[in-house]
């Protein structure tokens, strides 16, 4: 399995907001190369995120989708947040 660290989220941004960024995310830290079809991916966010938006989750996830589907992407792509609870909100967030 390969983790992937978020990069590129400031220390003082404690909220993720908007479809734009959640694409930018996705982009700045090239997920696009990693291959989905063989591997699962753990992608660690920041511990400083306390709130996300359903807009950021379905930005961030829409290269995910494009390439292997919703299904594929919710089972091959493993968020890990600060707490349970915000991962579980995230999950939620992109149905």
């Amino acid at each position: 399995m390969k983790t992937v660290k978020i990069q590129g989220i400031p220390d003082s941004l404690s909220r993720l907001i908007g479809f734009e960024l959640g694409v930018h995310i996705y982009k700045e830290n090239n997920l696009d190369d990693v291959n989905l079809s063989t591997n699962k991916v753990k992608i660690i966010f920041p511990d400083t995120i306390e709130k996300i938006s359903s807009s950021f989750v379905q930005g961030f996830f829409a290269g995910f989708i494009k390439r292997v589907g919703k299904n594929t992407a919710k089972e091959q792509v493993i968020i890990e947040m600060k707490n349970d609870e915000l991962t579980s909100l995230f999950y939620k967030k992109l149905y």
